[in-house]
């Protein structure tokens, strides 16, 4: 039975880890909302916005809930007002505001998904001392607790997210200005949006089995015994 409550913890351990690390690169790292570089809604490569673009190659422009790739940067050509593509990933210069997050409903997500995300970072170093101690139905609650939490909060976090495609910067810089709440226009979902999902699901499916890998008080005892027993046949 112990060698049981032993692979449990080990598996629990495993995926704890995997999973933290995975959610903390989708929320710090990875774009969520990708789509085609355009000005006003039109595409940077279209001839319509010949003389205003200093560039017609074809760039993506890619969004997070706090972190954007790419942006427009406005220059004087003479008496001429032009534009250009900087290429280059940063967070959005203030919490809202102008230079802000461009939504509501992204700072929500960032609130509540960098929330999600702490937890899970909490218990991963826990879940790793559990391969080593055994796991009581205290901890065993309290690290469970926090993964279930976590997993509501991300799923909650991907919900609310496409609320914001109807952000006037998402539409009229990558989306198109047919995007709005629920509709995509011309972006998709990456990596980051899909993986922050994932994590969801799989920290409510870590809460029950950091349940089911709880030592009973007699194999945590056990437990015990067997390393001081091991200790003191090591001893000269």
């Amino acid at each position: 039975m112990a060698d049981c409550s032993l692979c449990l913890r080990l598996v629990w351990a495993f995926l704890s880890v995997t999973v933290a690390v995975i959610s903390t690169l989708s929320y710090c790292y990875l774009m969520w909302l990708e789509g085609e570089a355009k000005l006003d809604g039109v595409d940077s490569t279209s001839t319509d916005l010949k003389g205003f673009v200093s560039s017609n190659k074809s760039v993506k422009f890619s969004f997070s809930t706090f972190r954007r790739c790419n942006h427009w940067t406005m220059y004087e050509n003479g008496v001429e007002h032009r534009y250009k593509i900087s290429e280059n990933c940063r967070g959005y210069m203030a919490f809202r505001g102008d230079n802000g997050i461009p939504s509501g409903a992204w700072r929500t997500c960032t609130i509540v998904g960098g929330i999600g995300w702490s937890l899970l970072d909490l218990v991963a170093p826990l879940a790793v001392g559990a391969i080593f101690v055994a796991l009581t139905k205290v901890w065993a609650v309290i690290c469970g607790f926090m993964q279930a939490i976590a997993g509501v909060l991300l799923i909650v976090t991907v919900f609310v997210y496409p609320l914001g495609l109807d952000a006037d910067i998402v539409r009229k810089e990558a989306c198109g200005l047919d995007a709005s709440q629920y509709n995509l226009g011309e972006c998709t979902f990456t990596w980051g949006f899909w993986l922050t999902g994932c994590s969801g699901i799989l920290s409510l499916v870590l809460a029950g089995l950091c349940l089911k890998a709880s030592a009973t008080k007699a194999e945590y005892h056990l437990d015990h015994e067997d390393y001081r027993k091991e200790k003191d046949n090591v001893q000269p």
